[in-house]
């Protein structure tokens, strides 16, 4: 068995569409449902690894950039969500 790792930032929503049916197997919400989660909770700075299994999506996780607040000082660090 071969797995195979591909690291996108998501500029189309046709490239969401394999993430939202993964997402669906898990969390029953619809397509519209699951476009306005993402284009409200990520930006187009945000990297995700999708993993595969025989050329079929089996994992995701979205890498997220987040302003972390540690005494007083703000720092740049990476969110991780991922299924």
């Amino acid at each position: 068995m071969d797995y195979d790792m591909k690291v996108i930032h998501h500029t189309s929503k046709m490239e969401l569409l394999p993430i939202i049916s993964l997402k669906q197997q898990s969390w029953p919400y619809s397509y519209d449902n699951q476009i306005a989660w993402i284009e409200k909770n990520t930006t187009e700075r945000d990297r995700l690894v999708l993993l595969y299994k025989e050329n079929s999506l089996i994992g995701y996780m979205c890498l997220n950039e987040v302003t972390c607040i540690k005494d007083r000082t703000s720092i740049l660090c990476n969110g991780v969500g991922s299924i």
